[in-house]
């Protein structure tokens, strides 16, 4: 296991100046890693966001969830690739509303996602989700 330290960096005296660009530095002894290095392996790690959400569908076999303001929002990103995006959805309350949630639909053109249901319905529905977005 690696164990990762924060570390403060210091500019180092040169003849010409100083130091101060610690880009990739990596100190196997200690374990510690530059600021660079740590952002570099974080940006590997995809965004998650889950949560629960309650949607009215209009007597469709679909509830839209986010549309892509939202979604935008929820992972703090400027622009959106369709293609990174993935999920799971799951019927959060099945007292109360027994229709089978199917899946995540994800719909490119209109830029918004849905839950897809097994039966047309027009009553609320929780659904809880799952939402991963590879950088």
């Amino acid at each position: 296991m690696i164990y990762i330290e924060k570390k403060s960096v210091v500019p180092l005296p040169a003849a010409s100046g100083s130091i101060s660009d610690t880009t990739n530095i990596t100190d196997k002894v200690t374990n510690t890693y530059s600021a660079r290095v740590i952002e570099e392996m974080l940006s590997e790690i995809p965004l998650i966001r889950s949560g629960s959400i309650v949607v009215i569908p209009s007597g469709t076999p679909y509830a839209l969830m986010f549309s892509e303001e939202e979604l935008l929002e929820m992972f703090g990103i400027d622009t959106i690739d369709y293609d990174k995006l993935s999920g799971s959805v799951s019927n959060g309350d099945y007292t109360a509303n027994s229709t089978h949630v199917t899946g995540l639909l994800i719909n490119k053109s209109l830029k918004r996602i849905y839950a897809g249901l097994n039966a047309s319905i027009s009553n609320n529905i929780r659904i809880n989700y799952t939402l991963f977005y590879n950088r």
